[in-house]
């Protein structure tokens, strides 16, 4: 069983890699994307890509592991955002904005107190 897994993962990772699931027509050297194109994408290539999702996710289902960890395999995994929102860096990009225009125009520096 374990070996049927593999090769269903591996005809997967073929499927994904191939664009619409054809061989290329020579045009195209092997490895490379096809270029940029603005615009929505067409609504028979969403079915195709919820398809390929639901196909992850029932192999997942099968052999016992997460869809995260699938796509994780083949390198389209999930990036979490390691970072932190500090109170002083808020500060600072707030003071950066606004923090100037509540300077008064005139200031003078202010009188050492005396001493004893």
């Amino acid at each position: 069983m374990e070996g049927q897994d593999a090769d269903d993962l591996e005809a997967f990772e073929h499927e994904i890699s191939t664009e619409d699931g054809a061989k290329s027509k020579g045009k195209e050297k092997e490895g490379t994307q096809a270029p940029h194109k603005s615009g929505p994408i067409p609504n028979n290539t969403k079915e195709e890509v919820f398809a390929l999702q639901a196909t992850l996710q029932a192999l997942a289902a099968r052999i016992g592991k997460s869809p995260d960890t699938l796509y994780a395999l083949i390198g389209k995994g999930a990036k979490v955002l390691q970072c932190t929102v500090s109170l002083w860096g808020v500060f600072e990009a707030w003071y950066a904005s606004k923090g100037g225009l509540m300077k008064p125009k005139t200031s003078t520096s202010g009188n050492p107190l005396p001493r004893p």
